[in-house]
């Protein structure tokens, strides 16, 4: 009787155990499929899908170089002369002591004499933003243009540039199922017109920071290399607002990279 109850005691462990088993494998079989399914949903999305899951609220950094094509050159010349003769009549229309109005004098009269040509010709820019949302960017930039000047009368000297900081805006969708986003963007700003003046009697070279503001609009295309590198190519008006001389617009063609970290 014993013998018996043995071995029906270790038929019934043996039993329990491959029971266990059995529903063992069948949770690490569940799981399996479970993580194949995941892999696969993964595989399946979208390209942009997966572009916008790794991009959402993540910072970046950019740097990017450009070409002006267009500009209204002639409006930067009007607008230092219109600004020069309108100092002037404010100067002549106060109490100025006589020391200051003519070192005012002085300079300003040189700045409305200047008739030459201004050719905007390199841009260069850094910027530092982040994703906000699916389909939004904000960013700080700073611009550097780089700009030659003509001029017979040798009043500025040839090399000059703006230096702007700017404060921008995106709106950037997603297509579908590819890498590509387009975008387009508003920012404004302070800027700074750099020109170095010519004194006459020692020819040394003063600089000359005239400060203000500008604002700009890009559009372009987006295009993902890997998952935190991608590739823009796009167009940038730029636009300094100059009082008595309507205004310094540039257009503008650039390309550039982005960092996403």
């Amino acid at each position: 009787m014993g013998y018996h109850n043995l071995n029906a005691s270790i038929e019934r462990v043996t039993l329990d155990v491959d029971q266990r088993v059995a529903d063992l494998r069948s949770n690490v079989s569940g799981i399996s499929e479970d993580l194949s399914s995941a892999t696969q949903f993964r595989e399946e999305l979208p390209v942009s899908s997966k572009i916008k899951l790794h991009h959402k609220n993540h910072f970046y950094v950019s740097f990017s170089g450009g070409k002006t094509y267009d500009d209204n050159s002639e409006v930067f010349v009007n607008g230092i002369r219109a600004i020069g003769d309108r100092m002037l009549t404010l100067i002549d229309g106060n109490s100025w002591s006589s020391i200051i109005k003519n070192i005012l004098t002085g300079e300003i009269n040189a700045i409305s004499q200047f008739d030459g040509k201004i050719n905007f010709q390199w841009l260069g820019h850094t910027s530092l933003g982040c994703h906000i949302g699916e389909n939004g960017r904000i960013d700080y930039e700073i611009i550097n243009f780089k700009m030659s000047i003509q001029d017979n009368k040798l009043i500025f000297d040839k090399s000059a540039s703006i230096f702007a900081f700017l404060f921008n805006l995106y709106y950037s969708p997603h297509i579908k199922d590819t890498k590509l986003s387009p975008y387009i963007s508003f920012g404004i700003g302070p800027t700074i017109f750099r020109l170095q003046r010519i004194n006459k009697p020692t020819n040394t070279i003063v600089p000359l920071n005239l400060p203000w503001y500008a604002y700009q609009v890009r559009l372009g295309i987006d295009y993902v290399v890997v998952q935190d590198l991608s590739v823009f190519l796009g167009y940038r008006y730029f636009n300094i607002p100059i009082p008595l001389a309507n205004r310094i617009s540039t257009h503008n063609i650039e390309a550039g990279i982005r960092l996403h970290f």
